[in-house]
């Protein structure tokens, strides 16, 4: 009740439609892992497009609102719901639970994510899946596996002479969009003829 009161907040018309989830952050400790910006507003607007009933919301931390906020803004529409901010740790994972998917850099929400039913969709680049992704079955990682990736590890304490992503730049929104329709597909009931 506590969530669906915070979103009714923002966003009065949501109800009880469909929410995916974008966190378009990740540590400012390693900003390698960041998708760019401007692919989560085309994948929101791709999104919305394709489900008329949909609500996308970009969540965050404090320090990261200003930020989705623009993107947020950027996106165009009114099923927008912006919740970086506003929530603490455990409404987070109650928000989780009742949204549907959440799209997500290599950061800690991916985690926090798996403990709840909702499908996790990761962009993977400068590190590995194989040892860093969420594990839950529930959970798909996106990576391009290019040549110099994963280039951040234990072994080089998570330090990396690049400066520019070309791992996360090459996940395409079209390979996202792929994943989010086939997972969001995949939770619509189904009718049968009987």
């Amino acid at each position: 009740a506590e969530i669906d009161a915070l979103l009714q907040r923002e966003n009065p018309r949501i109800g009880s439609a469909p929410l995916v989830l974008l966190n378009p952050n990740a540590s400012d400790l390693l900003p390698l892992r960041r998708w760019p910006a401007a692919r989560y507003v085309e994948l929101a607007r791709r999104l919305l497009e394709r489900y008329p009933e949909l609500f996308i919301g970009f969540t965050g931390a404090p320090a990261d609102a200003p930020a989705n906020n623009r993107l947020a803004d950027e996106v165009g529409s009114c099923r927008v719901v912006q919740l970086a901010g506003k929530t603490t740790l455990r409404q987070l994972l109650v928000l989780y639970t009742r949204s549907d998917v959440l799209v997500t850099n290599d950061s800690g929400p991916a985690h926090f994510a798996s403990m709840t039913p909702i499908r996790v969709v990761t962009l993977f680049g400068p590190e590995t899946p194989a040892l860093f992704a969420a594990r839950s079955p529930n959970a798909t990682a996106l990576w391009a596996g290019i040549a110099c990736s994963p280039c951040v590890n234990a072994y080089n304490n998570r330090q990396s002479v690049c400066r520019n992503n070309l791992c996360m730049q090459a996940i395409t929104v079209d390979d996202v969009f792929t994943e989010v329709t086939r997972i969001h597909d995949s939770l619509k009931p189904t009718t049968s003829g009987n």
